[in-house]
């Protein structure tokens, strides 16, 4: 019988969430030893995802994908995005989403939606956003949401294959904590160069890249213009 990856992520979404999206960032454990918070990089790389998103988003529908409770969304709830669409395969994730957002006169209109994005056809989108979704795919689950996404915008994340003491004791953690006990199925880290010539392949030539400390290993990988 095969990893049961939806129960995984059911099992896991909201207090990894409330966990590493605090902002009261708290390092434990293993981590702790090393002085290495994925808190601190994880919310700074949706407050940064954020700001490089809100330009372009006026009067466009935005897609994200693995949206957890939503997060990103009430980060761009000041922005005048046309509609927002979040998809995760948690559903307990997505009625945290509806009971905060879905309902709210406040807010930009939003749908949220519990499913397996790589096995569904999307609503209509502009631009189409995930963080931290690519290293749970391998490279050629990557090319077909690429090919799913077309020639729509996008902003990615990824952790980056590169020589960082973080990444190294971060995989590490990830052999200690995960390999043992769901076979195999762990996060990847990828090379930029690998994600862009696969978006090249979809007509995205004008890829942009953006690396700060605050992010430690992680990368943004995106086309918004």
């Amino acid at each position: 019988m095969g990893f049961d990856k939806k129960k995984f992520w059911e099992n896991k979404i909201v207090g990894w969430e409330d966990k590493r999206y605090s902002f009261k960032i708290n390092k434990s454990g293993f981590l702790q030893a090393f002085g290495i918070s994925l808190g601190s990089s994880l919310l700074f790389r949706i407050q940064k995802s954020a700001e490089i998103l809100r330009p372009y988003l006026a009067n466009k529908s935005l897609l994200e994908l693995g949206c957890g409770s939503g997060l990103l969304f009430n980060e761009l709830s000041d922005s005048k995005i046309k509609k927002y669409i979040g998809i995760d395969w948690a559903p307990s994730a997505i009625d945290k989403a509806i009971v905060k957002f879905e309902s709210s006169a406040k807010l930009p209109p939003s749908k949220f939606i519990v499913g397996n994005f790589m096995d569904m056809d999307f609503p209509e989108f502009d631009v189409v956003v995930a963080l931290g979704v690519l290293d749970w795919l391998e490279i050629d689950e990557i090319d077909t949401l690429f090919s799913k996404t077309k020639s729509r915008k996008f902003l990615f994340s990824i952790s980056e294959k590169r020589n960082s003491l973080n990444r190294w004791i971060h995989s590490l953690f990830i052999f200690l904590t995960y390999s043992w006990k769901n076979k195999g199925y762990v996060p990847k880290y990828y090379e930029v160069a690998e994600i862009i010539r696969v978006a090249r392949n979809y007509g995205h030539n004008e890829v942009k890249i953006f690396r700060d400390p605050r992010m430690s290993f992680g990368a943004f990988i995106y086309q918004l213009d």
